[in-house]
């Protein structure tokens, strides 16, 4: 059975079967005025729908666990990268500071986890910007890698050390030996 035949058997949800279907025949068998009207409602589902994970902040742990025991991860998976892609165009299409998203997602995660006994799902939860996973991503890779700079500028110290070698063991055979090894012999009466 394909994705959209399977999603078309589902509850109503967020957004009605119809409105579903509609929208994936991108109002096609529509009007212009049934189009217009369709939209505007699917807009005010939409914006019911995400104000109220408001809410569901607050639902506990075993009741997330129930609703979705019958997905497996893939599925689960798809459903959560869809969700965050949602979250992520609205907050880009507002102009919302992703930092500030964070900010009070912590400040809620806090709030919730004080006034609820079902709520271990938020001790594994991390709420971090991108740039913060950007930047443990660097220093986990310069830790295991190291800096590329400072293995060619160790790489020569070791070349430089090498090729002096020779040059020291004969400055001190010079000094130790009256010999002058390194100094040439200038022969008197030229």
């Amino acid at each position: 059975m394909a994705d959209s035949d399977r999603s078309d058997d589902k509850p109503a949800s967020l957004l009605t079967k119809t409105q579903r279907s509609r929208i994936r025949e991108a109002f096609a068998e529509q009007d212009e005025h049934q189009r217009r009207r369709d939209q505007r409602q699917i807009r005010e589902r939409v914006r019911a729908g995400v104000t109220d994970f408001e809410v569901l902040a607050d639902y506990p742990d075993r009741q997330f666990e129930l609703a979705f025991d019958d997905l497996d991860e893939e599925a689960l998976t798809a459903a959560l990268a869809d969700a965050r892609l949602v979250t992520e165009r609205l907050r880009s299409l507002h102009g919302v500071d992703r930092q500030a998203v964070v900010d009070r997602a912590s400040d809620r995660a806090n709030a919730v986890s004080q006034t609820l006994d079902d709520t271990e799902s938020l001790d594994g939860v991390e709420l971090v910007p991108a740039a913060t996973y950007r930047q443990q991503g660097r220093a986990a890779a310069a830790a295991e890698h190291g800096n590329r700079w400072d293995e060619r500028a160790d790489g020569l110290l070791k070349t430089a050390a090498v090729a002096a070698l020779p040059l020291l063991v004969g400055w001190f055979a010079d000094t130790v030996t009256e010999q002058n090894l390194l100094r040439p012999e200038r022969r008197s009466g030229s």
